[in-house]
């Protein structure tokens, strides 16, 4: 029995080492690659290596073929703070609930940057983050070069760039509150020197404008001080008044509602005392209006002698 235990170990010891031998090769902990390992992955590592240079050769290939204008749209970066650098204002500065500003943007252009007449310039479309519409934006004309020599005599944004933003206000804003304006622009740019691109960009300029107030739409006229409603106003005489003919009277404007001012003084024609002239006996007439003085004689005698008879009668 003793001597079948023991032949039985021998043959596992002869067969372990077999076993040892055939078992796969592990990465070492420590990093390191086993002479037999690295024979096994070089194949590998080379062919990765190659397919990676021929996909590499690929591209450059396919980028050699491209226009300007798609080589420009397969490489757009995000931020142009080292080409150039944005300036903006708001008119007004102010802006009531439904009412429409302009903000003006200037990028202002650095080293040999420029923006042909050409080239891609547009306002990108993204979600407004306040209370607030944006319009088409307009550029103003470029100016033919004069400092870049790869674009002398051509039209061309050389120092800097302006372009004008409507912004419209929404009604529901809320008076007295600030909100940042945000305007997203895509524009390529060249060298000035070479003209060729440099890349397209995406940058963003704001603005920060302030909600103001509505106006009172109770506008009164006048530099005088307002009188409360209700009061009668007080009326001053500035001249003494005259009596006017009742012709000269003014009419009621129909279309106004108001009576026109009455004139101060109305013109008459002059009154000419009448002349007096001697009678023929000697007196002089009163005025021509009035008796002659023989009349008044001849009924004074008349009324004594009447009364004489009527005193006589009585006795």
């Amino acid at each position: 029995m003793s001597f079948r235990i023991c032949l039985g170990f021998l043959l596992a010891t002869a067969v372990l080492p077999a076993q040892v031998q055939e078992r796969p090769v592990r990465p070492d902990p420590t990093g390191e690659i086993s002479e037999q390992e690295g024979s096994d992955v070089k194949p590998v590592e080379d062919g990765r290596r190659s397919k990676e240079a021929a996909q590499r050769a690929q591209e450059k290939e396919e980028e050699a073929n491209l226009t300007p204008e798609q080589r420009l749209a397969r490489h757009v970066t995000h931020g142009a703070s080292a080409h150039c650098r944005f300036v903006t204002s708001m008119k007004p500065a102010k802006l009531m609930p439904g009412q429409t500003g302009t903000l003006t943007i200037a990028a202002l252009l650095q080293g040999r940057a420029v923006i042909p007449a050409t080239a891609t310039l547009e306002m990108v479309a993204t979600g407004q983050p306040g209370p607030y519409s944006l319009g088409a934006m307009q550029a103003r004309p470029p100016e033919n070069g004069r400092i870049e020599k790869g674009y002398l005599g051509r039209p061309v944004y050389e120092n800097y760039l302006v372009v004008d933003v409507p912004v419209t206000m929404a009604a529901e804003a809320q008076v007295g509150k600030k909100t940042v304006v945000a305007v997203d622009l895509k524009f390529d740019l060249y060298d000035g020197t070479s003209a060729m691109p440099i890349g397209r960009f995406i940058d963003r300029a704001t603005y920060e404008v302030e909600i103001g107030t509505a106006a009172d739409p109770a506008v009164r006229g006048g530099s005088g001080t307002a009188q409360p409603v209700g009061d009668a106003p007080t009326v001053r005489a500035t001249s003494t008044p005259t009596p006017v003919k009742p012709d000269a009277a003014t009419k009621p404007d129909t279309l106004q509602g108001n009576v026109a001012p009455v004139a101060d003084k109305v013109e008459t024609a002059p009154v000419v005392p009448a002349k007096v002239e001697p009678s023929p006996a000697g007196d002089t007439m009163i005025e021509e209006e009035g008796l002659p003085p023989f009349l008044l004689v001849g009924g004074g005698a008349v009324l004594v002698v009447v009364l004489l008879l009527l005193f006589a009668r009585k006795k």
